[in-house]
């Protein structure tokens, strides 16, 4: 559980494993006011959701060790030329040029009920614009929309909780 009281850091509580598996009560508790989305475990421990910018779906990585929140070139969103380009530690552990978005976007994060009044959004995130190895290494064919979404859109939440048991994330 990652929770940002106002004007302050995030902070994580680890719950005993289970949470949201056996003990369904202690799962409501902790996710009371939050909305439940389903992940997708694609390998070794990765998680994606479904996720939207700019109209465009894509599946989005749950990267909690992202500082920020990336997108590939494919995703439609628009680079501000302006501003220099930052590097980026790839997958590969090889530094890749990333570019930075225009404007600041959106991220609609759909729950499991797949309705508009069900998805989150993740208001007035600025993200990278770049091809990362992560991309390819996650199976995403070349052309096709993906998001990273990495802390910066995360906390723009005052809480989230993630179940890996149960492969549920609640914001």
């Amino acid at each position: 559980e990652i929770s940002v009281p106002s004007g302050m850091l995030p902070s994580a509580v680890l719950y005993p494993r289970g949470i949201g598996a056996a003990d369904g009560a202690a799962w409501n508790a902790v996710t009371r006011g939050l909305t439940t989305v389903a992940m997708q475990r694609i390998r070794d421990g990765l998680f994606t959701v479904r996720a939207t910018v700019g109209g465009v779906e894509m599946p989005a990585l749950v990267d909690t060790g992202a500082a920020f929140s990336c997108v590939n070139k494919a995703s439609g969103v628009k680079v501000d030329s302006s501003i220099p380009e930052m590097f980026v530690a790839g997958a590969d552990g090889n530094p890749t040029a990333m570019g930075v978005a225009g404007i600041a976007h959106d991220i609609v994060v759909h729950s499991d009920a797949g309705t508009d009044a069900a998805s989150v959004s993740l208001q007035g995130v600025t993200m990278l614009v770049g091809d990362l190895p992560a991309f390819a290494l996650l199976g995403i064919p070349p052309g096709k929309p993906a998001l990273i979404l990495g802390m910066d859109a995360l906390k723009t939440r005052p809480k989230m909780v993630l179940s890996t048991v149960t492969a549920k994330m609640a914001i």
